[in-house]
């Protein structure tokens, strides 16, 4: 079955999310009238909650060693003034005290090139800010995505001062180009299970 919400007055707050839940599939997004919530069960109750966010922060984990970092969360007017603690390690990692956490979770050895980029790109606090550019690039989802990139680090770099090379941009225009594509293919795959859904509606 496939559930579709639409504010008729007008009166979601900027920038709310819809909840779906029918039987124990739950679905979250922001709210956009066109969007289709599609669960495999048909069921004849279901519960919709309305969010608004305060704000979102990116974190960045190698994803070997435990590790604790402070995350500033941000929202479209910018600084919320909100600080969140975000600790993250593997499952089943022991922490007890006399166990050095490092050793129990680290299932490799790094390569050295491969932790000084990674040393890199978190000192310079790099790959949140691409994810902040993917964000609004895909919230405002323009003709021309390259332009956009260049105007929103351009005036990004100048605000806060950070300082990108030619192959930083061009690595961006590839995550964007995955991206895209990913997106292509996820609207076909919606499109081919609605085409599903019709059938059997017509047919039943």
């Amino acid at each position: 079955m496939q559930v579709q919400i639409a504010d008729i007055d007008a009166t979601l707050p900027q920038d709310s999310y819809i909840s779906v839940k029918v039987g124990d599939v739950h679905k979250q997004s922001l709210y956009d009238p066109k969007r289709l919530y599609c669960f495999p069960d048909v069921r004849r109750a279901g519960k919709v909650s309305i969010f608004s966010r305060v704000g979102t922060c990116d974190f960045i984990w190698a994803a070997e060693h435990p590790e604790t970092k402070l995350c500033k969360a941000m929202h479209l007017n910018g600084d919320t003034g909100i600080r969140l603690q975000v600790s993250t390690q593997r499952l089943g990692c022991n922490a007890a005290e006399g166990v050095d956490p490092t050793i129990a979770c680290s299932n490799s050895k790094a390569q050295e090139k491969s932790l000084k980029a990674r040393e890199y790109l978190r000192e310079h606090d790099v790959e949140s800010f691409l994810a902040s550019a993917m964000r609004a690039l895909l919230k405002s989802m323009p003709d021309d995505p390259s332009a956009f990139l260049c105007n929103f680090i351009s005036t990004h770099c100048v605000d806060g001062g950070t300082d990108f090379s030619s192959q930083d941009l061009d690595d961006l225009k590839k995550q964007v180009a995955a991206a895209e594509s990913k997106l292509a293919e996820s609207e076909g795959r919606l499109g081919e299970f609605q085409r599903q859904v019709k059938d059997l509606e017509q047919n039943a």
